[in-house]
């Protein structure tokens, strides 16, 4: 690691086979879209749909106390 950096922590999580294989298939068939693994394009699709529901103004994925 190099000073300065940030150091991201990550988790698993499981999508049936047929899915990643879907995305990978994808991926290779537009590589205009940008995606260089299965792993950008779910960060990408996730982080998406998060900014989706927290722009709806019912709080999202995040309670509102």
């Amino acid at each position: 690691m190099y000073r300065g950096e940030i150091r991201v922590r990550y988790k698993t999580v499981q999508i049936p086979a047929e899915m990643y294989e879907a995305i990978k298939r994808g991926i290779k068939a537009n590589p205009h879209l940008g995606y260089r693994s299965v792993k950008a394009f779910v960060e990408d699709a996730v982080r998406r749909r998060i900014e989706e529901l927290e722009e709806r103004g019912d709080g999202g994925l995040t309670p509102q106390p």
